[in-house]
């Protein structure tokens, strides 16, 4: 087991080392918070719960999503591409926009 003397020994290593790290970069650091934070601490949906929502606006039933959602192996990116695929051949469009 680890002492509280060599962990304090461990934090002050790695803090000096992190310090010194981003004064030789010359830049400022830059904190990214991932999508769990608006998901867990604001009530955010999902990605597959937003593509499910932006598949219902665009009138695409819960089985047809289901259907694309399988289809892409619950990929959300590869979902995406579907619906906006979805969407503009239901739409009889042919070029790739969706304006």
């Amino acid at each position: 087991m680890v002492t509280k003397d060599e962990y304090e020994a461990y934090k002050t290593k790695v803090l000096v080392g992190l310090k010194e790290l981003l004064n030789s970069t010359g830049t400022r650091p830059v904190l990214f918070a991932g999508a769990g934070i608006s998901r867990r601490y604001l009530g955010a949906p999902s990605w597959l719960e937003l593509l499910r929502k932006v598949a219902q606006i665009a009138g695409i039933d819960d089985e047809a999503f289901n259907f694309l959602s399988q289809k892409a192996n619950n990929d959300p990116g590869t979902i995406g591409s579907l619906l906006v695929e979805t969407v503009r051949i239901g739409r009889g469009s042919s070029d790739k926009s969706i304006t």
